[in-house]
């Protein structure tokens, strides 16, 4: 996958979808999908690039890579902090640290 733009085009164009089609199943306006396939979104939104995952059958990680989204590796093993979280809890929640910002996004399934 080379950008995000063209990893959106070329999925939304393998089904034959037409962007206001996608973008209205996604929950955007098809203006933010064309910046999207265009490459111009700064940062796009992790809950905007699951929808469209979905709706393209495309990976959901892959997408995030490829906006910039460093996607940590699961880790096997690592025991939860007792009384803290649940292996539920990390199951269901993934962290996910954008590059070179230090900002961190909790997106919960």
């Amino acid at each position: 996958m080379s950008t995000l733009g063209g990893a959106l085009t070329t999925g939304r164009q393998a089904t034959g979808r037409s962007l206001r089609s996608v973008a209205s199943a996604a929950g955007m306006a098809p203006s933010h999908l064309a910046h999207l396939e265009q490459d111009r979104a700064v940062t796009p939104n992790p809950r905007h690039l699951k929808a469209l995952a979905d709706e393209l059958g495309l990976s959901y990680v892959e997408l995030m890579r490829a906006a910039g989204y460093h996607m940590p590796q699961p880790r096997l093993g690592v025991e939860p902090l007792a009384g803290f979280i649940s292996n539920a809890d990390i199951g269901a929640t993934q962290v996910i640290f954008r590059q070179g910002t230090g900002r961190v996004v909790l997106i919960e399934d």
